[in-house]
């Protein structure tokens, strides 16, 4: 907000698009904190689309739509000076229009959390948005996805290697069908005589021995 340490304040060109603020309520009872208290997200929009899920899960907070932000407008929904904590490098913050530090838009201010009221610093929604902030915020893109050609050809892969290995096997037994025949084909005389020989031979053995007993 108001600062160039991101980069200049081109939404085009900005990671994670255009500046956003969404407002986060708590929906939870037990909380007991007034109607109210209410706080702001201010960030890239795609940082507050992936974070806003953690604050309704683990905050009870309300489901709000960010919306765009201009924190350079007078007619802003929160200023430099209601932000009550920064996190990634400056470039998130969480604002609240009840508090204000008069020190933020000094340059070499450098925000402690000394000028957070006792009332915001002990109220247990701005702890749980507090902390969710400050473990769930993305530091980085995420992976891009894979084009569609590549999942299909990695799923498509192992389907091809058992149908190449089906193929082989059956390929194995055609061949070893076709070498059967081969062998019978040219061997088949042979294996008659073979077989007549083996009968004989077993005629002429029960012979003699009827020929030994009379």
């Amino acid at each position: 907000m108001d600062s160039s340490e991101v980069g200049a304040q081109l939404d085009t060109i900005r990671p994670g698009g255009h500046i956003s603020i969404v407002p986060l309520r708590t929906t939870k009872e037990n909380f007991t904190i007034s109607q109210d208290e209410v706080y702001y997200a201010v960030g890239d929009s795609q940082s507050l689309i992936s974070i806003l899920i953690s604050y309704v899960t683990w905050c009870h907070a309300s489901l709000a739509w960010p919306t765009r932000f201009d924190p350079t407008s007078p007619n802003a929904t929160v200023k430099l000076e209601n932000v009550l904590q920064y996190y990634r490098a400056s470039s998130f913050a969480l604002a609240s229009p009840a508090y204000s530090n008069p020190n933020s838009r000094n340059a070499s201010y450098q925000p402690t959390g000394e000028w957070i009221p006792e009332k915001i610093k002990n109220s247990p929604f701005w702890k749980c948005l507090d902390s969710t902030t400050a473990s769930a915020l993305p530091i980085m893109n995420p992976p891009p996805k894979e084009p569609g050609h590549k999942i299909l050809a990695r799923l498509a892969a192992p389907l091809w290697w058992a149908l190449l290995g089906g193929a082989g096997i059956v390929l194995c037994i055609i061949a070893f069908i076709c070498w059967l025949i081969r062998y019978y084909a040219w061997n088949w005389r042979g294996i008659l005589e073979e077989k007549e020989r083996q009968r004989m031979k077993l005629r002429d053995e029960t012979l003699f021995q009827y020929e030994q007993f009379p």
